[in-house]
């Protein structure tokens, strides 16, 4: 069959055609059927009583070319496309069908969608179906030679015209071109024309530091889109979802992974756009929408991923004056999504919130979003520290990571990406490397408390630091950075899960570290300890009334008058030792506090080379004294 304008009456009448009459639509819509079976269409439209014949092309505006050429082919026959849905479109469709049937001629309905598009009615009565496939290098080497009559080379089979839609193929197609023309047109829009389906480039969902439970679903995903597209699984079992979660967390990204390594196709789109896209009306928000959807479909599989779906509202909280205008939008995407699942094919829907309780009760139910995705800020330190690891790219080492991390316990991914590049800014401006200031500098806000409180927050947490040291207790990492009411930071690590009673008082003792060294080094007793005495209060409390450490088995009530007293005792007599271990060590005390002022955050390695360093120089000034040969920090005094 050759498909040319012709004035002849009869519904099935064509003729050959020669290239001084083939157009480049006629050229390409010619192929797509030699390509497909022509045959069965020469067939069914030859015969006396008027047939349905449903065409299917690979994408929506490929439909409306076909739907114009086999118009202007076949005067006769009456030739509809249909690539959206419309009010009353099933209505006007089968009157169109019934009305052509009963005038004698035959029926052509052209779509990219005939499970989702076509009406039920027009489905059962097709007498025949025609699945023309997606324009590739060898349909438009036939277009091509239809067109120029001459054959391109054989090579132009493995022409990867992916990248073209419909008006890109045409426009490589022109009358009066040669074979070698037409072909290099194609390879040049091919190469030059933007990518509108094509896998999202960038990390990997391997790669990507998620929380639980985004990397259990991620895997499981991407393990099931290779089965679907393998055919170990059918696309039935692809469950849609929508990642929530508060801003910042990484949710868009995610999407993108996941795209990135299954190698599907991703199509992004939000409800916002729909409205930048179109006048802002509801005719065109619905084709935006439509369009959308139509592009996932045209795909051999694909993700398509809508962010800020909460912008569409739930009808549940409309206002009466808003609930028409929405209640159709909504309704019209609850049916792409359901055109999506009917469909059969293989794809992959994935939506975005910041307010998943906003989100209409009905997007979510089973068979369209149903799966919620909690996409949370990192809750620990090593969730913390993998998101830092991730954007450094071993800029830093892990000690440092660890340390930052700590610091920074409410940041999102977002935030943390934000703070590495604020650091790698400044190193980048200094002409260096990153260093460790550089990321605690920038992850960090100013410190606006004045220099003396300053110098009195370093003094009680070098305090802690020579308590802990003296006592043979691990510290991690000692800062003067705030942390809730707490001025300063002296995190412990390795400490014993159930101490004894000497072990006990050991960290009662570290607890009133910091008071001692305001008592020796300071200017005195100041409210900085708070935190720390009632923490020692508790501890003590504790031996007492529930470990049974302190020469008592009974469990006793702590708000007992004779038991504070007892407490109390307890309290005063560890501050005794420890103030008494912190005099010979007051210099440490003064070292440390001074680099933390400089520096703000010590970590364990830090720590102990200035602790070592200080010890040396008090073992230089006693000798220069005479005083004694040797010291080495304080022996644990007995109480």
């Amino acid at each position: 069959m050759s498909l040319i304008d012709t004035d002849n009456q009869d519904c099935d009448e064509s003729v050959t055609s020669n290239p001084a009459t083939t157009t480049p639509r006629r050229a390409l819509v010619g192929a797509l059927f030699d390509a497909a079976n022509r045959a069965a269409l020469e067939a069914a439209l030859a015969g006396n009583v008027p047939n349905v014949i449903v065409v299917e092309t690979s994408a929506a505006d490929l439909a409306k070319i076909v739907a114009r050429e086999l118009s202007s082919s076949f005067r006769q026959a009456r030739v509809v496309s249909i690539v959206a849905s419309k009010k009353n479109g099933d209505a006007d469709c089968i009157d169109q069908m019934l009305t052509t049937l009963g005038s004698g001629c035959h029926f052509l309905v052209v779509t990219h969608d005939p499970v989702g598009l076509l009406p039920g009615l027009v489905k059962v009565a097709a007498d025949i179906t025609i699945r023309l496939p997606r324009p590739d290098g060898a349909v438009m080497r036939s277009a091509v030679a239809r067109l120029t009559g001459k054959a391109p080379p054989a090579s132009m089979r493995q022409l990867d015209l992916g990248r073209l839609d419909a008006d890109g193929l045409l426009a490589a197609l022109r009358p009066g071109s040669s074979a070698a023309q037409c072909l290099g047109r194609l390879k040049k829009f091919s190469a030059t024309v933007p990518v509108r389906s094509a896998a999202a480039q960038g990390p990997r969902i391997e790669d990507l530091p998620l929380v639980e439970p985004v990397r259990s679903w991620a895997d499981g995903l991407i393990e099931q889109l290779r089965d679907v597209e393998t055919g170990a699984a059918p696309a039935q079992s692809l469950r849609h979802a929508v990642l929530e979660g508060p801003p910042g967390t990484g949710k868009t990204l995610v999407a993108h992974a996941i795209s990135s390594s299954s190698g599907w196709p991703l199509h992004v789109t939000s409800v916002g756009e729909w409205f930048a896209t179109s006048d802002g009306n509801l005719g065109g928000v619905s084709r935006a929408c439509r369009t959308f959807f139509d592009g996932l479909l045209a795909e051999e599989r694909a993700i398509g991923f809508i962010d800020e779906i909460d912008a569409l509202p739930s009808r549940a909280a409309l206002k009466p004056e808003d609930l028409q205008w929405w209640s159709t939008c909504i309704t019209l995407v609850l049916g792409e999504i359901d055109r999506v699942r009917r469909s059969g094919k293989p794809i992959q829907l994935v939506a975005a919130t910041n307010f998943y309780s906003h989100l209409d009760r009905a997007l979510v139910r089973p068979e369209r979003l149903e799966r919620q995705v909690s996409v949370h800020p990192p809750r620990t330190e090593a969730e913390l520290a993998a998101v830092f690891r991730y954007h450094l790219q071993g800029a830093l080492d892990d000690e440092t990571i660890s340390i930052v991390a700590r610091l920074c316990a409410d940041a999102t991914p977002a935030s943390i990406g934000s703070t590495v590049e604020a650091a790698r800014a400044v190193a980048r401006k200094a002409g260096r490397g990153m260093i460790r200031e550089d990321l605690i500098t920038a992850a960090l806000p100013i410190d606006m408390r004045p220099p003396h409180e300053l110098r009195q927050v370093a003094i009680h947490e070098a305090g802690h630091v020579v308590a802990a040291h003296v006592l043979g207790f691990s510290v991690a990492s000692v800062s003067i950075m705030a942390s809730g009411p707490a001025g300063g930071v002296t995190r412990m690590q390795d400490l014993p899960a159930a101490p004894d009673r000497k072990e006990l008082e050991g960290l009662v003792m570290v607890h009133l570290g910091g008071r001692a060294a305001d008592l020796v080094v300071g200017q005195g007793a100041n409210a900085g300890a708070a935190e720390d005495l009632a923490t020692a209060t508790t501890m003590i409390s504790d031996g007492i009334c529930r470990f049974g450490l302190f020469g008592t088995l009974t469990q006793l009530d702590p708000a007992g008058s004779d038991l504070a007293e007892m407490i109390e005792g307890h309290l005063n007599r560890l501050l005794r030792r420890t103030v008494a271990l912190i005099k010979p060590n007051a210099m440490v005390v003064t070292a440390l506090a001074d680099a933390l002022l400089a520096g703000r955050i010590l970590d364990q390695t830090q720590i102990n080379q200035i602790v070592e360093a200080s010890l040396q120089q008090i073992v230089r000034q006693k000798n220069a004294t005479k005083t004694v040969s040797k010291v080495k920090l304080a022996e644990k005094p007995h109480g």
